[in-house]
């Protein structure tokens, strides 16, 4: 008589328990206080440096160093030599838009996924 061992299925962990393709991202899981924090941070200097660079654009008269968008000149994205200071000046400003964007965007779903949820913070954060 041959004995046969019967294989017994293991449980499964439950759908939230097994991280995702994204799982491995700290905003995308339950953000601690500080990781909070530092989103929100980060969103308010952003916020500050463009505030600042627009300042720098408008001081400088730099508003049309990079004549055309999304373009600095025909043919190039970044500023060519002959604009000068202006074109850097204008072209970093643009550029900083997209780090404003990113820190904002942490800043929302950091506020978002933290428990407890605080709501003026979620508030502000999509005030941004």
């Amino acid at each position: 008589m041959s004995q046969t061992t019967a294989r017994v299925p293991r449980p499964r962990e439950p759908a939230e328990a097994r991280p995702g393709p994204l799982g491995h991202v700290p905003l995308l899981r339950r953000p601690s206080t500080r990781l909070v924090r530092l989103a929100c941070l980060s969103a308010l200097i952003a916020n500050s440096l463009i505030v600042v660079t627009g300042g720098a654009v408008r001081l400088t008269n730099s508003g049309l160093g990079c004549p055309t968008w999304p373009e600095c000149t025909t043919g190039s994205l970044v500023p060519v030599p002959s604009l000068g200071y202006h074109g850097v000046i204008e072209f970093s400003n643009r550029l900083l838009t997209y780090a404003v964007t990113a820190a904002v965007a942490a800043a929302i779903v950091a506020t978002m996924r933290q428990r407890p949820r605080r709501p003026i913070l979620v508030r502000l954060s999509w005030a941004l």
